[in-house]
């Protein structure tokens, strides 16, 4: 029979080299062996084979299977699998079968590869003991587990066994998940994922995902397939492992939720937090610490947002940070203790309670809260207390003061009238003018402590202020340029007129020897609306309601810090030869008054001391001026000034000894135009001396000429 290749005794013994057996037949006959082919047929020479039948030499339980693909071999590769041929005695020699056509043109001849398979057979033979643990292992596992074949197998993705714990997962029996799509244990919304999951296992070998499998009673359960490809019967197959995720993500739910509330609760707390990790050197000491997590409070309190702050250390966003504070930070956030204290800022001027903990190692926490509000209010109500205090006290000694004075003055008023001794009528004048600069820093402390006679009446503000603007511009008494912004729609209030100039003029005293070389002092009015809120921020007694604002500005040096809670206190005085009476006064007067007062002051840039006095309801219906443009200017105001004191002629007082009369009717011939400036300086340093006939002398060769 001829071959269908070269028979040389080189090809001969290519063909005897190779590891695989190989038969050439031609129709149905054998016409080749190579060594191979004969050593797993249990034969000694090809002699015996050559010329048979191939059918002969194949299992009969096996010869319609490969009976079938032998015709189809002839014109194409043909892949049999594992098949049983006959050795020579009459054994079973199981092999791999794959079948070439030799001239798949010409027809001539077919080539078929044998694979001895017997060692593999015999090894899982051997193993069989081992599987069966294996299967009971399977089937004792805690998770779920079920195999199913790969689109190459007799069941493509088909369940083929099931463990217990998969069928109590599902609630279906065993014999109702075997030969099931394994896609039917899955539900509608994970099934686009699912049906790809095969191709991928082939792709990679092994796949973790999560779908939603659908129990017996309808239920869905979240659950996470390990699915891995491995050799079985040999043939590869898909082995899943499940787990159910219900309580996981029941528990996940549960994190989830708490999270949320933490995170809820930690950006709303009304006191600035921040989460912090401490960093150290070399040497393991603190240098810095960098911020982890911060609040809105806290973005607020410092003015940054959580984009700047987190992930920043402490001195690239505060480089003046408190070095001294790392170690403390350091010593928590390894101890797990905690702390609090009071950190105070000069500079910023600012108060903050600061409580540290560790909520684990190698970070603290700062709960921070601003207390600089409540630590102001604190000494707002202490200082009112005390001046409260200071007043009960003034009023009792100046009212029996009072008494005293009171008759020291009428004896001196007996002297000076009745006595025909001039001398003794000049002395009696001393006594007189002694006894009222005695009587009026009585007066001062009685207003102080709300304790003096105060006459109630309709005043307009405005008028006053323009009459002080008007004795200050003639120069009276070194008084300051005086500049008005009358601002407020209405400036009628319920008062005393008389004490209401004495509190202005203490003001914009103050204010021009606040800043000597200023060139005028600034007064604004304004209307002010004011709640409860507001009210408990001012000095004084005032209750919620609608207010004219008389604000009193210099750009001087400002009020130190520590001087701050003493300037209300009578007689503390900064200056030399004051009696400390002036601010005192003014406070005394606003609280008699039903008002407020409150200081705006920053060292070396100036201070504003406002005044806040209850409107006349009566005059304007309690009208809301919020938002109003109107601008009262002065100079278009042409009303009569009505004369604040009613005074004497001078020379009536002066010929009475009376020095406080004659000042008071010198200052209104002054405003009169009847007096210069020149003569009425000469004229009050004469009464000031007693030297009151000199004085009347003086006026009257002025006067004749």
């Amino acid at each position: 029979m001829a071959l269908p290749f070269p028979h040389d005794e080189m090809c001969f013994s290519i063909l005897d080299s190779v590891l695989y057996g190989l038969l050439v037949y031609d129709g149905d006959r054998i016409s080749f062996a190579n060594k191979k082919a004969i050593s797993i047929l249990g034969y000694e020479d090809q002699e015996a084979i050559v010329g048979r039948p191939l059918l002969d030499l194949i299992h009969p339980d096996d010869r319609p299977v490969l009976w079938e693909r032998i015709p189809n071999a002839a014109t194409r590769h043909v892949v049999v699998g594992e098949e049983r041929f006959l050795r020579k005695d009459g054994s079973s020699a199981p092999v791999d079968i794959e079948i070439f056509p030799m001239k798949p043109d010409e027809g001539g001849g077919t080539l078929m590869f044998l694979r001895d398979i017997s060692m593999r057979k015999r090894a899982e033979e051997s193993n069989w003991e081992s599987e069966k643990k294996y299967w009971q292992l399977f089937n004792s596992m805690g998770d779920g587990a079920f195999i199913s074949g790969t689109i190459r197998s007799d069941m493509p993705n088909r369940i083929s066994e099931v463990n217990d714990s998969f069928c109590r997962m599902l609630g279906f029996p065993r014999e109702d998940l075997v030969g099931r799509p394994v896609i039917d244990v899955v539900d509608s919304r994970s099934r686009d994922e699912a049906e790809g999951m095969f191709d991928r296992l082939l792709e990679e070998g092994e796949l973790l995902l999560t779908l939603d499998l659908l129990r017996e009673d309808g239920r869905i359960f979240p659950a996470e397939l390990s699915a891995r490809v491995i050799p079985l019967w040999d043939y590869p197959v898909v082995m899943t492992v499940v787990r159910d995720l219900s309580d996981k993500v029941r528990a996940s739910s549960r994190v989830r939720f708490a999270e949320k509330r933490y995170e809820s609760l930690f950006d709303n707390l009304v006191d600035a937090i921040s989460l912090n990790e401490i960093m150290t050197d070399e040497e393991g000491k603190p240098w810095n610490y960098r911020l982890l997590e911060v609040n809105r409070a806290y973005e607020k309190l410092t003015g940054k947002e959580r984009k700047e702050l987190v992930g920043k250390t402490a001195l690239e966003l505060f480089p003046g940070e408190d070095f001294l504070l790392f170690d403390l930070y350091h010593s928590i956030a390894t101890s797990g203790e905690s702390k609090r204290f009071v950190h105070s800022s000069l500079e910023k001027g600012t108060v903050w309670d600061v409580v540290v903990f560790s909520p684990e190692e190698g970070q603290f926490a700062l709960l921070i809260r601003d207390i600089t509000e409540e630590r102001r209010l604190e000494r707002l109500i202490r200082q009112t207390e005390k001046l409260r205090s200071l007043g009960e006290l003034t009023g009792g000694i100046s009212n029996d003061f009072l008494a005293y004075f009171q008759a020291v003055s009428g004896y001196g008023e007996t002297l000076r009238e009745d006595s025909s001794d001039p001398s003794a009528r000049v002395i009696g004048s001393r006594i007189i003018d002694v006894s009222e600069r005695a009587l009026s820093l009585i007066r001062k402390l009685l207003a102080f402590s709300k304790k003096g006679d105060v006459d109630f009446c309709p005043v307009d503000v405005h008028d006053v202020l323009l009459k002080l603007r008007g004795l200050f511009s003639h120069g009276f008494e070194e008084g300051p340029e005086v500049k008005l912004y009358l601002k407020a729609p209405i400036g009628r209030v319920l008062g005393d007129e008389g004490q209401l100039y004495n509190a202005f003029m203490n003001l914009m005293l103050n204010a021009k020897e606040a800043d000597p070389d200023g060139d005028a002092v600034t007064v604004y009015t304004g209307f002010a609306r004011l709640n409860e809120e507001s009210c408990a921020d001012l000095l004084g007694d005032p209750s919620p309601g609608d207010y004219i604002r008389i604000s009193v500005e210099d750009h001087g040096s400002g009020i130190r810090r520590s001087d701050l809670s003493r300037i209300m206190e009578p007689f503390f005085s900064t200056k030399m030869n004051s009696i400390g009476m002036g601010l005192p006064e003014v406070f005394g007067i606003v609280r008699s008054h039903g008002g407020g007062l409150s200081i705006e002051t920053e060292e070396r840039k100036g201070t504003t001391f406002s005044l806040y006095l209850p409107l006349f309801k009566e005059e304007y219906g309690g009208s809301s001026f919020e938002g109003s443009d109107s601008v009262l200017e002065d100079s278009g105001r042409s009303r009569d000034f009505k004369p604040v004191r009613i005074v004497c002629s001078l020379e009536e007082s002066l010929l009475g000894h009376r020095p406080r009369e004659s000042r008071l009717a010198l200052e209104e011939m002054v405003d009169r135009g009847d007096l210069s400036l020149e003569d009425a300086e000469r004229v009050g340093l004469m009464i000031e001396e007693y030297r009151f006939e000199e004085a009347l002398r003086f006026l009257n060769e002025e006067g004749g000429e």
